[in-house]
């Protein structure tokens, strides 16, 4: 099996709503390949995620810098992206990887510096 590391980063930035928006979790490439994470863990079991990321956003929502801060931010946005969702949405082919995709409005005005910098 073919697998790649990914590194996250901030895909999109929302400044007047200081809402950072990317990849929380990336299981495959957009071609299929699967990802080896930063613990050196893979993912291949898209429902044991999403049961994972729904538990987050039931019980948490909160975000902190590098998981071991004080919470600094919110989730606002949250889509586990899987081919058989966007085969029911109407793009198969959308060119997308399998993850998890969220947007946190980040509440601590130098963690939102650092974001906007690219530092975090």
């Amino acid at each position: 099996m073919e697998t790649a590391t990914i590194i996250g980063r901030v895909s999109k930035l929302d400044e007047e709503r200081k809402v950072a928006f990317g990849w929380a979790y990336v299981a495959k490439n957009a071609d299929g390949s699967q990802v080896v994470d930063h613990s050196g863990d893979i993912v291949d079991d898209m429902d044991a995620l999403e049961d994972a990321v729904m538990e987050y956003v039931l019980l948490s929502r909160e975000g902190d810098a590098m998981h071991t801060e004080p919470v600094i931010a919110k989730l606002v946005e949250s889509f586990v992206v899987t081919p058989q969702k966007l085969e029911a949405m109407g793009s198969p082919n959308a060119g997308l990887p399998t993850g998890w995709w969220v947007g946190f409005h980040v509440d601590d005005a130098d963690t939102w510096v650092k974001v906007k910098s690219g530092e975090l």
